[in-house]
């Protein structure tokens, strides 16, 4: 593509930009330019892509996108006052605005996002659209499914993945939109047909200053909202308002408030399934679904009211809900020989961590057994609230490690008991394989063992490296399964 096409309408300054430059890939990551790329230089909060212009040249760069270069212009250099915002756009221009060709459905919150999106998906594809999805736990379309690396891509993979999902003939995609990927830019200059707000807890405060700033990197979704676009809001949590009053468009509630513009009511709980009546002034639908817990109603009503607003057929919102069985890392079961019931959950914010130990204790006989830790280089704060959480709704705690990244496994641990007090129910194991074989191995007939934290993932992140680590994986080698 030539560059002053990619560039056109943009602001920017630029010495040097000759006639008929081809462009033959774009890359923020100096590692991965080859002969003919773009290099788009960021500023990143480890390193600063800046600093890496010269190794991107050497690689075969054609030009660069950059916020400052002072050495002598080798090549094209295109100096922006953002990269970062513009790198999004460029990504659009370059890969053809795949996004154009499809319905984007965006999903944001604290929890609940990853169900949100499997739901939709299937709802869509009971509906007949073919779909592509996006969310923590993979991206996939067609017969393509990539492991997920984070929970939004980064923009350059957006537009490549759209791109792929369109000639795929890909109608509507679902995706998680994190925080931090509003914040960052990555989804800058979306048009969401539709964007879905689940719910906010404490989270991510490393990266926000403040839960206000968190629920204002939230609202921006609902900026981004097409002009026939419609937010669908959980009306029940407390920053409902601020994600209405972001909206650009059209806006439902939905909740057990009569007051939402869909309510839900006759909510029933079984060992099995749970079934409610999702109200509106124009329609009364039941809904049945197989995943377990309250909190899943709340999910399913939210997946199935965005699939009504943007015009699916209430016999596949239904049908569509009904084939989802279980979430890959969310609240999966696992029953042992020896009568006890053991439970892998994602939960790892203490709203999350309430939710599910409140949930599990509805459908145990005997003692709730939680294992949790918390993650290193992420928000402090949430430790010793989700240490309170633990020991207030489970009958025994085990403390351990999660993700300690380049924290030390011992303080992340000491700043979890900081909101611990009944010590004589609480277990210190640092060693994460140790502990959840220790609670596997003091569990009785009819108690439920609830690890949390890391769910879906198969690894752990200790230092700067990935190792191996599957809590699935570890209980049924463990108990023979």
């Amino acid at each position: 593509m030539d560059l002053k096409n990619l560039l056109k309408n943009l602001h920017y300054q630029s010495r040097n930009i000759p006639e008929n430059i081809s462009i033959f890939g774009i890359s923020s990551d100096s590692r991965n330019v080859r002969k003919g790329d773009l290099f788009i230089a960021v500023q990143g909060f480890e390193f600063d892509g800046h600093d890496f212009i010269d190794a991107a040249i050497k690689s075969g760069a054609v030009a660069v996108i950059a916020e400052k270069y002072n050495k002598k212009d080798e090549i094209p250099v295109i100096l922006v006052e953002n990269s970062r915002k513009v790198k999004p756009e460029i990504a659009r221009r370059f890969y053809g605005n795949p996004d154009q060709a499809m319905d984007i459905i965006g999903i944001t919150g604290t929890n609940g996002k990853t169900t949100v999106s499997f739901l939709l998906e299937s709802i869509l594809q009971t509906e007949g659209k073919n779909t592509g999805l996006l969310n923590t736990l993979c991206y996939r379309w067609g017969s393509k499914e990539i492991t997920a690396h984070r929970t939004t891509p980064d923009s350059i993979e957006i537009y490549k993945y759209f791109q792929d999902m369109k000639n795929q003939g890909v109608t509507s995609v679902v995706m998680e939109v994190s925080s931090h990927a509003l914040s960052l830019f990555r989804v800058e200059g979306l048009q969401f047909k539709a964007g879905i707000f689940t719910n906010i807890s404490r989270d991510h405060l490393e990266f926000h200053d403040t839960m206000d700033d968190y629920a204002d990197a939230k609202s921006k979704l609902f900026t981004l909202l097409r002009s026939d676009g419609v937010g669908v809001i959980n009306g029940d949590d407390k920053y409902a308002e601020k994600m209405i009053k972001a909206a650009n468009r059209r806006v439902v509630t939905v909740g057990q408030n009569p007051d939402n513009d869909y309510h839900l009511k006759e909510i029933h709980l079984t060992g099995d399934y749970s079934s409610f009546i999702l109200g509106s002034y124009h329609t009364q639908i039941k809904l049945k679904t197989l995943l377990k817990g309250h909190f899943n109603i709340l999910n399913c009503a939210a997946a199935a009211v965005a699939g009504i607003e943007t015009g699916c057929d209430v016999k596949a919102v239904k049908k569509g809900i009904e084939r989802i069985k279980k979430i890959p890392g969310r609240m999966e079961y696992l029953e042992a020989e020896k009568g006890f019931l053991v439970i892998v959950d994602y939960a790892h914010t203490p709203g999350a961590v309430e939710n599910i130990l409140s949930e599990v204790k509805k459908i145990t006989h005997n003692r709730i057994i939680a294992l949790f830790g918390c993650g290193g280089d992420r928000d402090k704060g949430k430790r010793p609230l989700m240490g309170k959480k633990a020991v207030t709704y489970a009958d025994y705690t085990i403390v351990t490690t999660d993700n300690p990244r380049t924290e030390k496994p011992s303080s992340i641990i000491a700043d979890i008991m900081k909101g611990i007090k009944k010590s004589n129910k609480v277990k210190v194991i640092e060693d994460r394989k140790q502990a959840i074989h220790y609670a596997l191995d003091i569990a009785e007939k009819d108690d439920s063992v609830v690890i949390l934290g890391k769910g879906h993932e198969t690894y752990q992140e200790i230092g700067n490296q990935r190792y191996p680590f599957d809590d699935k994986k570890i209980v049924k080698e463990y108990l023979g399964l």
